[in-house]
């Protein structure tokens, strides 16, 4: 049998190696890109929100101290436009009591503390949480 002299490509020790090199970077990145996306969701609450809040003060200031009763109200005097920018999936915001609040189930939880003001649903401020709200006064 003749011996190659001029071998080219790679072994398949090599191969294996690059293969659990890259693996080893999925599982690594996968999980961050799943928080970092369920932290995008909880940020575009917060400003959703905030914006409300802002149109609900214009609209006070503008019709005497009267409160709108509902974000249609908002709407339907061009305080604020129809669709709200970047609304997450599954938010729901209400008007009640001078109080805007947001609130949202996230498929992941996540850490509360990045976020301040954000509590779960029932109003607690646990270390992580998958069902939050956020509110704002504006009145």
């Amino acid at each position: 049998m003749k011996k190659l002299q001029n071998r080219k490509g790679f072994t398949l020790v090599e191969l294996l190696i690059v293969l659990a090199i890259i693996g080893i970077l999925v599982l690594v990145a996968v999980p961050r890109f799943a928080q970092t996306t369920e932290a995008s969701k909880v940020r575009s609450l917060q400003a959703n929100v905030r914006t409300i809040a802002s149109a609900a003060g214009l609209y006070m200031a503008d019709k005497n101290g009267t409160e709108p009763t509902t974000i249609q109200d908002l709407v339907d005097s061009n305080y604020l436009n129809d669709n709200l920018n970047d609304k997450p999936k599954d938010a729901t915001y209400a008007l009640a009591n001078g109080t805007v609040t947001g609130q949202i189930t996230l498929k992941k939880a996540i850490t509360l503390a990045d976020f301040p003001g954000v509590t779960d649903q029932t109003g607690n401020t646990p270390t992580t949480a998958t069902a939050i709200q956020f509110a704002v006064k504006f009145a």
